[in-house]
C-alpha cells in the first residue's frame, strides 16, 4: 500500500501540475497569437485607411494640378492615370508583407507549442520509467523470491498472510499497470496534438511561400509601374525645361547665345549660359562705368578751362571728352544689352523652375516618401523590403548613413 500511495501520489500530482502547466502555456500562446493577429489586423486596416485617405488627398491635389499641367503638356492626363495606378499598388505589397509576418509569428508560436508538448512527453516517459522502477522494487522482488524458495511453517494464519500478500501484490501490479496505461494514453493524445501542429505548420509554410510569391509579383508590378511613371514624369519635365527652347527675343546678344546652344536653350543650357556669360556681363558693366568716369573727367577738365581761362590742354581734353562721349554711349548700350539678356535668362530660369516645382509633387518619388512617412512610426517596417523600391532621398540618406558607419568603424 505504501508503494502504491507513493507511486500514485508522485505520478498524479506531478502529472497534473505538468498537464496544467502545459495547457496554461498552450492557452497563453494561443491567446498571445490571437492578440497579435488582432493587433496586426488592426494595424493593417489602419494603414489601409491612412493610405486610402492619402490617395483621396493626392487625387484631389492631382486634379488641381492637372488643370495647370494640361494647359502646357498633353501627357499630363495620361500620366495622372499611371500615377494613380502606381499609388494603388502600394497596399497589396503592404498587405502581403503583413500576411507573411503573421505566418512567421504563427509558425513561431507553433514551434513553442511543439516544444512544450515534446517536453511534457519526455516527462511522461520519465514518469513511466519511475513507476516501472517502483513496480520492480528490490524489496518486493526479494520477498517474492523468499516466499517462493523457502518452505514456511504451515498454519492457517501463515497461509492467510501469504495469500493476503500475494493478493496485495497483484493489486499493486494492476494499479501500476493502470497508471502506466493512463500515462501512455495521455502521451498518445499529446503525440496526436503534436502531429496536428506539424501539419498546421506545414500548411502555414506552404501558404507563406504562396504569399511570398504574390508579394514578389506585387513588388515587380510596383517597380515596373514606378519606371513607367518616371518615364512619363521625365518627359513632362523635359517639355517644361524646353519651354523656351529656340524662342527668340528683341535682344541680339540673347538670340546669339540661344542659337549657340545645342538644344536651343533648355533649363540646363540656360543655367550654363548664366554661369558662362556672367563674367562677360560684369566686365561690360565695369568697362561702361570706367568709360563713363573718364568721360566725366575730361568733361570737367573742359569746363574748368572755361572757368579758369587756362587753355593749355583744352584741345586735347576736348578731343578726349568727345572720344569718351561716344565710347561711353557704346559701352553703356553694350552693357545694358548684356544685362538685359542675362536678366531674361534669369526670368526664363525662374519661370521654368517654378513650373517644375509645381510638378515635383507628381514625381513618383514623392509618393514613396509620403507612404514611408505614414509608416515611419513603426520601426520594425522596412519600406524597401515591403515595396522593393526607394526614392532618391532615401538612397541618399542610406548612403550618408553608410558613410558615417564606415567613418565610425575607422
Amino acid at each position: 500500500m505504501l508503494l502504491k500511495t507513493i507511486a500514485h501520489s508522485f505520478a498524479s500530482s506531478k502529472l497534473k501540475k505538468e498537464e496544467a502547466y502545459t495547457q496554461s502555456l498552450v492557452r497563453k500562446y494561443e491567446q498571445e497569437s490571437q492578440q497579435i493577429q488582432q493587433r496586426i489586423h488592426d494595424q493593417r486596416m489602419q494603414y489601409k485607411r491612412d493610405i486610402e485617405s492619402y490617395q483621396e488627398k493626392r487625387n484631389r491635389e492631382l486634379k488641381e494640378y492637372m488643370d495647370f499641367i494640361s494647359s502646357q503638356i498633353g501627357l499630363a492626363s495620361e500620366y495622372v492615370v499611371q500615377l494613380r495606378q502606381f499609388q494603388s499598388l502600394f497596399f497589396p505589397c503592404l498587405n502581403a508583407w503583413f500576411q507573411i509576418d503573421l505566418c512567421k509569428k504563427e509558425i513561431n508560436f507553433i514551434f513553442k507549442q511543439i516544444k512544450t508538448i515534446s517536453s511534457t512527453m519526455e516527462l511522461i516517459d520519465i514518469y513511466i520509467k519511475e513507476i516501472q522502477t517502483l513496480q520492480q522494487h528490490k524489496r518486493r522482488k526479494e520477498w517474492l523470491r523468499f516466499t517462493s524458495q523457502r518452505v514456511l511453517f504451515e498454519s492457517n494464519f501463515i497461509t492467510e498472510i501469504q495469500q493476503s500478500i500475494t493478493n496485495l501484490s497483484r493489486m499493486e501490479n494492476l494499479e501500476f499497470s493502470n497508471e502506466i496505461k493512463r500515462l501512455r494514453s495521455h502521451k498518445d493524445a499529446l503525440l496526436k496534438q503534436k502531429r496536428e501542429l506539424f501539419e498546421k505548420k506545414d500548411s502555414l509554410n506552404v501558404n507563406s511561400e504562396k504569399i511570398k510569391k504574390s508579394h514578389l509579383d506585387n513588388k515587380k508590378l510596383l517597380i515596373q509601374q514606378y519606371g513607367l511613371c518616371l518615364d512619363y514624369w521625365n518627359k513632362i519635365k523635359d517639355k517644361f525645361e524646353s519651354f523656351y527652347a529656340y524662342k527668340t527675343s528683341n535682344n541680339t546678344y540673347l538670340n546669339q547665345w540661344i542659337a549657340d546652344c545645342q538644344n536651343g536653350g533648355t533649363l540646363a543650357e540656360i543655367k550654363a549660359l548664366i554661369r558662362d556669360k556672367n563674367d562677360m556681363v560684369e566686365s561690360a558693366r565695369k568697362t561702361a562705368q570706367e568709360t563713363k568716369e573718364k568721360f566725366h573727367f575730361y568733361k570737367n577738365q573742359v569746363k574748368q578751362a572755361h572757368n579758369t581761362g587756362n587753355f593749355d590742354t583744352f584741345d586735347k581734353d576736348k578731343a578726349k571728352r568727345d572720344e569718351y562721349y561716344h565710347k561711353q554711349n557704346d559701352a553703356v548700350t553694350y552693357s545694358k544689352s548684356l544685362v538685359e539678356a542675362r536678366k531674361t535668362l534669369y526670368c526664363r530660369r525662374d519661370e521654368i523652375s517654378d513650373y517644375i516645382d509645381k510638378v515635383k509633387m507628381l514625381h513618383p518619388d514623392s509618393v514613396i516618401n509620403d507612404i514611408s512617412l505614414l509608416l515611419q512610426n513603426d520601426k520594425v517596417l522596412n519600406t524597401h523590403g515591403i515595396f522593393g523600391i526607394s526614392s532618391r532621398k532615401q538612397k541618399n540618406e542610406y548612403r550618408k548613413h553608410k558613410e558615417l558607419g564606415v567613418k565610425d568603424a575607422k
